[in-house]
């Protein structure tokens, strides 16, 4: 839980970033869709983790904040390109990967549910990414 609400802070804080900065339409638009999702994902952690009694995190982790910043420091096409790669393709395939794991492996019942419920969501993220423009490297 403690991870994917740091990776859910951060989705939510760089897509705001993207909505900005983006260049390409396309990637905006993705951009608010991920604001819109991660948005809704994260206050339904937020419950589970209030009955769970767990605590979670409320700041991004400090080589999300590097990436942000790295981000940040970006303009225009190469904007665009490190968006798409760093958030759009490689933190949603390490995210399937745990939410995958969580899935099979929470024995909280309301945790196993998150990971499986969101699970298509974050499915439907990566498929949009690989269609943008600069998603081939």
């Amino acid at each position: 839980m403690q991870t994917a609400a740091q990776s859910g802070l951060f989705e939510v804080e760089v897509a705001r970033l993207a909505a900005d900065k983006a260049s390409d339409p396309a990637i905006k638009s993705f951009a608010s869709m991920l604001v819109n999702d991660h948005t809704a994902a994260n206050e339904r952690l937020k419950q589970i983790a209030s009955t769970e009694n767990v605590t979670l995190p409320t700041s991004i982790p400090s080589d999300k904040q590097k990436e942000l910043d790295q981000l940040r420091s970006l303009n225009g096409a190469a904007f665009d390109k490190q968006f798409v790669q760093m958030v759009g393709l490689k933190d949603h395939q390490h995210d399937i990967s745990l939410f995958e794991k969580t899935a099979k492996t929470a024995k909280a019942p309301a945790v196993k549910d998150f990971a499986q419920s969101t699970l298509p969501t974050l499915r439907e993220h990566l498929a949009a990414a690989q269609k943008l423009p600069k998603s081939k490297g």
